[in-house]
């Protein structure tokens, strides 16, 4: 398996696997994520920006994962301490390939892009029901630093 960064040819795949990524957040959290067929504007939008980067992995030649970074700054406000920071914006494995370490393979490429980029820190948002995430995420060494409360 390997890893490398996405290119304009690689969007149809792209766009299949965000069709996929989609599902499976509707599946979990339907009040905030609906299924729907990814048309390639958004992968094509985020080769087009210069603070994003996608990373993809691929098994035989197939692309089985990516994940998808934003280089942040934090807002610039005399309370908040400055940061420059990469963005986790999405990850997403095809089932059959997940507890392969094709999730811990598209990570390492993100900490090496974020000390290549100079970033304090990468941050990223998870659904509060994806406990399998959440335990992934910390076992690769994401620990929570500010939680998102919602009322009814």
């Amino acid at each position: 398996m390997d890893t490398r960064s996405a290119e304009k040819k690689d969007i149809p795949a792209l766009s299949e696997l965000y069709t996929h990524f989609y599902k499976h957040n509707a599946l979990l959290q339907p009040d905030d994520c609906v299924a729907v067929k990814e048309s390639g504007n958004y992968p094509k939008w985020i080769l087009d920006q210069p603070l994003h980067t996608i990373f993809l992995a691929e098994s035989e030649n197939k692309i089985i994962g990516f994940i998808h970074l934003e280089i942040v700054e934090t807002p610039n406000y005399p309370s908040v301490v400055a940061h420059t920071f990469g963005q986790i914006t999405d990850l997403f494995v095809l089932e059959n390939y997940r507890r392969k370490g094709v999730g811990k393979q598209l990570i390492t490429a993100a900490k090496q892009w974020g000390a290549s980029n100079n970033l304090d820190y990468l941050e990223l948002l998870v659904l509060g029901n994806n406990p399998q995430a959440i335990n992934f995420y910390q076992k690769m060494g994401l620990n929570v630093a500010r939680l998102i409360l919602r009322s009814e």
